[in-house]
């Protein structure tokens, strides 16, 4: 077997530990310390770490999911008894009834160790998420984010701030229905802008994302919940809906929003107690009542 072949075979190993609860095997195929970078789907900086204790957050967090790994588009690069392996997967999780699904490319680093190629390095670059990120144990909930996540006020100059932050986390959507246009984003956010009424997200001490909670005779409006692409269906929009109704519910009012239709964004909404109320061509409306309880979607 050539070199490339046992890469690739001990590549393809690793993937179906996962899937096989075999972490046995999985413990084999590393290196005793490896350097991991997990940062798009868990946060946090890249680390060393010992095989043992890598196999065993795995197992803590994935034992409970039925899971597939389908690894594919290897591209080898071997030096010196070293290689870089760049790759793009499929990772597919269900608790039975829920599922949390990714689409990623990966970056492994193995070394030839003991006469076998071992995996010495993963860095993981999350493409997109779908589905209900709190099945999984791995990934920060709410309550982790308690300290990480903050709010500061929005002033009138930050505008052009959260044009960028709009633009980037609606841009998808809106390209899937031919509707992307930065100055009609930019004019759509001008006429609904009240600083007063909003807050930036922060994670870590970064800007990823703002909220428009404004009250109104009818109940709270949610004119906007933007959080930026990278931190998407990681629970920062689940923690950030979760203080806004906590507020609703204080003062027993009902909340109301919009949603573009196809956007991930229903069923987010609907998982959160929000109902459909009507419809146009191109948005979608719900309502929250004070106290509604969550749901799947």
């Amino acid at each position: 077997m050539s070199d490339r072949e046992q890469i690739e075979n001990t590549l393809n190993r690793f993937m179906n530990s996962f899937d096989l609860k075999d972490w046995a095997v999985m413990r084999g195929l590393l290196e005793p310390t490896i350097q991991i970078d997990y940062s798009d789907l868990r946060g946090g900086p890249a680390t060393d770490v010992s095989s043992d204790e890598y196999v065993r957050l795995r197992a803590e967090a994935l034992q409970h999911l039925s899971t597939q790994h389908l690894l594919t588009n290897l591209d080898v690069v071997m030096s010196d008894g070293s290689a870089s392996v760049g790759a793009t997967c499929m990772i597919h999780r269900s608790d039975g009834t829920r599922h949390f699904n990714s689409h990623a490319v990966y970056t492994f680093s193995l070394a030839m160790s003991g006469g076998a190629w071992r995996i010495s390095g993963i860095k993981q670059r999350i493409l997109w998420n779908e589905g209900d990120p709190t099945i999984h144990k791995g990934v920060p909930t709410s309550a982790s984010y308690s300290t990480r996540v903050t709010f500061s006020p929005v002033a009138p100059g930050d505008f052009d701030e959260l044009v960028a932050l709009r633009i980037a986390a609606m841009r998808d959507s809106l390209e899937r229905v031919g509707r992307f246009d930065p100055e009609r984003a930019r004019e759509r956010l001008r006429k609904s802008f009240h600083p007063e009424h909003s807050e930036f997200v922060a994670l870590d001490g970064q800007h990823v994302g703002f909220h428009t909670f404004r009250p109104a005779d009818d109940g709270f409006h949610l004119d906007h919940l933007y959080v930026h692409p990278s931190c998407q269906s990681r629970g920062v929009g689940s923690h950030v809906m979760h203080r806004l109704l906590a507020r609703a519910d204080a003062r027993q009012m009902p909340v109301h929003l919009g949603a573009l239709r196809d956007s991930p964004s229903n069923p987010f909404y609907l998982r959160h107690g929000f109902v459909q109320t009507a419809e146009d061509e191109w948005d979608i409306y719900y309502v929250r009542a004070p106290g509604a309880t969550a749901r799947e979607a």
